[in-house]
């Protein structure tokens, strides 16, 4: 039973982990895709500067052109903008949501802080991770969701969406796991506080505290032979003062009924639904393999999406800008959808692996 409840814990642990790496990768990447829009915007004001310089002077500026289409480009893949021209050659940047990039000479400053790491819990609204800043000035929830479908919002939606999503139900998952062996009526030398089986971390698990759960529960050291513990407890009681009959059995028999029994969970994040310990882990894995189903039919259509209108637009040698540019659109924004669609499998596969 040890080296059974011992694999369960490596896997939950193993999974909250595998999703807070997921999230620490995502803010790294904003972190980067921030910088190399700065890099570009910058770019392009330079260019609009000079573009209008050499057209005063009756210079061929085709060149300069190219050049600040290719900072647009590099911009366009992580943030999608919309491009309007203005007078003397120059163009300004806007969001599809109407906030200026560039709208003169002088770029806005988009602004973003890296966290030294990411742990279950974090987030922008409790000022552990960064939100964007344009020019100093924090965007807002709604701002921010008004940026489009390009790479930099599908980075944002794994750290602060889809992974937090998931580590809330394997959280839930673990406090129904501790709850469960640790009641008194299950094991009376317990006490009301006590951890059984299993621990936060050694200590018993504070309620409020149920956000990174899975990444700290821990097999109780007291029945660890490696840790000092004793196998007896499991069928003495955790907390015995000895080991008692070497033929009693009762508790053990009662552990392994704490599996099956259909109880209410004792997580509010999950379904008031009584289920066993076994229903509920099977509903966790069927959950994700509908997500994963879900999410690659998603990606499956946005794909077919984009390769038809790719035919169409290429059809019978049609390969003006207009339409060129609408079809690198549809292939950034693609990308980006791609990039949370293989994430999100990535999270689900492990919580498949859980059973």
């Amino acid at each position: 039973m040890v080296d059974a409840a011992g694999a369960l814990v490596k896997k939950i642990n193993d999974i909250s982990a595998s999703i807070q790496k997921e999230r620490a990768k995502a803010d790294k990447t904003i972190s980067q895709d921030v910088t190399r829009v700065n890099d570009a915007l910058e770019q392009v004001a330079k260019l609009n500067s000079q573009i209008v310089v050499l057209a005063a002077q009756g210079k061929d500026t085709a060149s300069l052109v190219d050049a600040r289409q290719a900072a647009i480009d590099e911009i366009s893949g992580i943030l999608p903008l919309r491009e309007v021209p203005r007078e003397n050659g120059q163009v300004s940047l806007f969001t599809p949501g109407g906030m200026a990039l560039l709208d003169g000479t002088k770029p806005v400053r988009i602004g973003f802080s890296a966290a030294p790491g990411i742990s279950a819990g974090m987030s922008v609204e409790n000022g552990d991770l960064s939100a964007l800043t344009f020019d100093g000035t924090p965007l807002t929830a709604a701002q921010q969701a008004m940026l489009g479908k390009g790479s930099l919002s599908a980075n944002f939606a794994i750290r602060d969406q889809i992974a937090p999503a998931f580590q809330q139900q394997i959280d839930a998952f673990a406090r129904e796991i501790y709850a469960r062996f640790s009641d008194p009526a299950l094991d009376s030398s317990l006490t009301e506080n006590d951890p059984g089986l299993f621990t936060d971390a050694q200590h018993a698990l504070d309620p409020d505290n149920e956000p990174g759960f899975a990444s700290r529960i821990a097999l109780n050291s007291l029945v660890v032979p490696d840790q000092g513990g004793q196998l007896w407890r499991l069928r003495a009681g955790i907390n015995a003062d000895g080991p008692g009959d070497a033929g009693e059995s009762e508790l053990l028999s009662r552990l392994a009924k704490a599996i099956t029994d259909t109880q209410s969970p004792a997580s509010s994040n999950l379904s008031d639904t009584q289920r066993s310990l076994q229903t509920l882990s099977a509903e966790l894995s069927s959950k994700a393999a509908t997500s994963r189903l879900t999410s690659e039919a998603t990606a499956l259509q946005d794909r077919s999406r984009q390769s038809g209108l790719k035919e169409a637009l290429l059809a019978d040698g049609v390969d003006s800008d207009k339409e060129m540019e609408s079809l690198l659109a549809l292939e950034r924004a693609y990308s980006a959808n791609a990039k949370v669609f293989q994430t999100a499998n990535d999270m689900l596969d492990a919580i498949l692996r859980l059973t």
